[in-house]
């Protein structure tokens, strides 16, 4: 605190004994407040015996006044000391003298790695003798323990520079690892597209550059001196940016618009009143009335503040949520470093906010990494959700396969079986007795295939041709033998290993039987070609009937066996189709109405 000097018969300026040695030590300030004066009328009042009109020194912290102080400095030595005096300083005089300034420049030539930037303080060379020495403070924002101090410069660039070390690594440290968090959660966010990253990131950032500030108002490193937006203009910004990135931060970390609606809504409010508190500040500031503005940041800060430490305590109800203790824990030792700092002596208050900060970012940096591994384990369980509920849909589909094989194969099954009792029926109605005895005999072999294989969803080529020769036989009864035919199969197939569906060649014979050959006066022949080749079986079956074109035409044909052309081949296509889906295989066909050379119809071929 500063304090005054005064003498019971009138009062006179406080001399201050200084040396090589001297080191930020206190005098007795007579201290004026400014009312628009001049340099001259300033001095005169100060130096005016009868000046009684006293301000209570404590006044001088933290106003909106600007300050006149005068003290008498002494040299008793016979060479000029080189001296800073410190204490936010706008102007300084020596014996009427102007002093030079230092604002945020080194006010010595010491030139090494790591410079002590002197922020509004006074450099002057003090000759021998005494001399008075006046300063105008103008400063805004006083700390609560300022008085104006005299340094010699040597000591002050040396002693300052030590004891200002500890701070200079503590808060690059802390500088080094909110950026690092702040680039890590960028990309997080880019990876996942989780919002709570981007406003941790954003806030991260925002405290990297604040710490900046703070080292670059105090420090030149390697001769370089940051250039960046004066904090007088930049403060209230900064504050609500602060404000808004950790309330959105803490929403959509908790993903409040979903579990907590209320709370998410109350946040949105908060979030418009923050905004519309800078438009008081964006007037001040175009106005230029910066001792208001201090005022204003001040009062709306603390407001502010308190609105968001009571929204962080509405979450006290929702302690449950794991997540929410991570938020109340980190919040916690933020608002417990604020508060300590604010009853600490001032040289270390801000270290304690920062250490605060730093615990409070440890934490929520561990949230989102409980976060993301919970993240990782929901992807993991969706993948094996989506696993297990495809094998159930191959399953599924492997069933349905199944199943509409056998009903198309209970399909096929009796219209064949009526085809060969419809043969039987006119035999016996012909009294054709032997024929009718070796038509039933070759038919009770095929029933007894068809009854062994009704339940299977295929069988070997080997069986699949013997129910095809006793079918092809039982038809060239009853055709009176007007047709033959010939099977061939690639040496290359094992009809053993070989599988297809059970009479799948059969309606395709039956087919060119019925309708290529029930109607041609000549002897017709049916050739069925098995062949292999790059795992395709292709089966080729040709007939030298009437030929498609004309079957379709002859209305005669079509009446006497409607009822043969209705469900075969269309249920065989089916029944191959399945089979082949079943197997992650392929099925293609072709029919070819085969001609002569003189384009006249020469048979089919499938």
């Amino acid at each position: 605190m500063l304090l005054l000097f005064l003498h019971e018969e009138g009062r006179s300026l406080d001399t201050l004994l200084c040396s090589p040695s001297s080191y930020k030590i206190n005098a007795k300030y007579t201290i004026l407040i400014d009312s628009g004066y001049t340099f001259d009328q300033a001095k005169d009042i100060l130096l005016n015996t009868d000046y009684t009109e006293w301000q209570d020194p404590g006044k001088l912290s933290r106003s909106f006044n600007k300050y006149w102080v005068a003290v008498i400095l002494k040299n008793n030595l016979s060479a000029d000391i080189p001296m800073h005096a410190e204490g936010y300083i706008e102007k300084s005089w020596l014996d009427s003298i102007p002093s030079n300034i230092c604002n945020n420049l080194p006010c010595s030539d010491v030139r090494g790695i790591l410079v002590q930037k002197h922020n509004l303080i006074s450099h002057f060379d003090l000759p021998p003798g005494d001399h008075i020495f006046i300063a105008k403070i103008g400063d805004f924002h006083l700390p609560k323990d300022f008085t104006p101090t005299i340094s010699s410069s040597f000591n002050f660039d040396s002693r300052v520079m030590i004891k200002e070390a500890p701070k200079f690594f503590f808060f690059s440290v802390f500088a080094g690892m909110v950026l690092l968090l702040s680039v890590i959660s960028i990309f997080i966010f880019y990876r996942i597209r989780d919002k709570s990253f981007l406003f941790y990131a954003i806030y991260c950032f925002l405290l990297f550059y604040n710490t900046y500030r703070v080292l670059a108002e105090k420090f030149e490193l390697f001769h370089l001196d940051a250039v960046y937006m004066p904090w007088v203009y930049s403060k209230m910004f900064l504050a609500i940016a602060f404000f808004l990135c950790y309330v959105l931060f803490v929403v959509f970390f908790l993903d409040a618009k979903v579990k907590y609606p209320t709370f998410y809504k109350i946040v949105r409010l908060y979030c418009l009143v923050s905004l519309l508190a800078l438009i008081p500040e964006v007037i001040l500031l175009y106005k230029g009335n910066f001792a208001l503005s201090y005022s204003y940041y001040f009062t709306a800060r603390m407001v502010l503040g308190v609105l968001g430490i009571g929204l962080i305590f509405m979450l006290l109800k929702y302690y449950t949520d794991r997540y929410v203790l991570f938020i109340l824990l980190g919040s916690s030792f933020l608002l417990l470093g604020e508060l300590i700092s604010s009853l600490s002596n001032n040289n270390i208050s801000a270290m304690i906010a920062s250490a605060g900060a730093m615990i409070d970012l440890i934490i929520f940096t561990f949230a989102l990494a409980y976060k993301i591994y919970s993240y990782n384990q929901s992807k993991n369980d969706y993948l094996i959700d989506v696993l297990n509920k495809t094998e159930e849909i191959a399953a599924l589909n492997l069933e349905k396969s199944t199943l509409n094989m056998n009903l198309l194969q209970a399909q096929m099954n009796p219209h064949f079986i009526f085809n060969s009792l419809n043969s039987i029926n006119r035999y016996i109605l012909k009294s054709d007795k032997d024929n009718a005895s070796n038509y039933l005999s070759k038919f009770s072999k095929l029933i007894r295939f068809i009854l062994d294989h009704s339940t299977k969803s295929q069988i070997t080529l080997t069986e699949e041709i013997d129910a095809l020769v006793h079918y092809m036989d039982l038809e060239k009864i009853r055709f009176s033998d007007r047709f033959d035919y010939n099977i061939s199969i690639g040496g290359n197939i094992n009809m053993d290993e070989t599988f297809l569906p059970p009479l799948i060649i059969q309606p395709f014979v039956e087919n060119s039987i019925i309708h290529g050959f029930s109607t041609k006066k000549t002897m017709s022949h049916l050739i069925i070609k098995i062949s292999l080749n790059n795992k395709t079986l292709k089966i080729e079956i040709t007939d030298n009937g009437i030929g498609m074109k004309e079957a379709k035409s002859d209305s005669s044909l079509k009446t006497k066996f409607k009822m043969h052309d209705s469900k075969g081949q269309q249920i065989t296509f089916d029944r191959i189709k399945n089979f082949a889906e079943k197997n992650d295989g392929s099925f293609e066909y072709e029919i070819i109405d085969l001609q002569s050379k003189n384009k006249t119809a020469n048979g089919t071929s499938i």
